[in-house]
């Protein structure tokens, strides 16, 4: 009987304590709206996942010579993303003087609109909190289209 609950005890133990375990079905399955990267540089990526998720990477300009990639998502309800693209591409025809700060459920985005060489540019900064996480390169409106999905083809 000893022997039989020991034998018992290290076969089903290693099996109850396992210490790697395949989560791979519990990814969420996302799909590639668009993409920024001239000449191989990551600047930025929107995707959207199976639950109408966003989410927004970026390469965080906070670092020179580290590439620091950050994220930030949202539920695509009521046409966020939409909402997002509009606002962005309506400051680069307007480059108003006050920044647009738009609120996240657990985020913060401060939007900059200025000109650079005479072309206008959007500089997003994320921020949680009072500080802040990550600013983004400066896109320019061609770039914010391809970023978007909505480039012409």
């Amino acid at each position: 009987m000893k022997k039989l609950l020991v034998f018992l005890a290290v076969t089903i133990s290693p099996l109850s304590i396992c210490q790697i375990k395949d989560v791979s079905h519990l990814q969420d399955k996302c799909e590639t709206v668009g993409k920024v990267a001239p000449m191989g540089s990551f600047m930025g990526e929107v995707e959207k996942c199976s639950d109408n998720l966003i989410k927004f990477s970026y390469r965080d300009l906070k670092f020179s010579s580290i590439i620091n990639i950050k994220r930030f998502s949202f539920e695509d309800k009521d046409g966020a993303l939409d909402y997002l693209y509009i606002t962005l591409i309506k400051g680069l025809d307007e480059l108003p003087e006050e920044d647009k700060v738009l609120q996240l459920p657990n985020d913060l985005l401060l939007i900059k609109f200025k000109k650079t060489f005479g072309v206008p540019v959007a500089t997003i900064y994320h921020t949680n909190n009072a500080s802040v996480l990550g600013v983004t390169q400066s896109f320019t409106k061609k770039q914010i289209d391809k970023l978007f999905g909505k480039e012409k083809k």
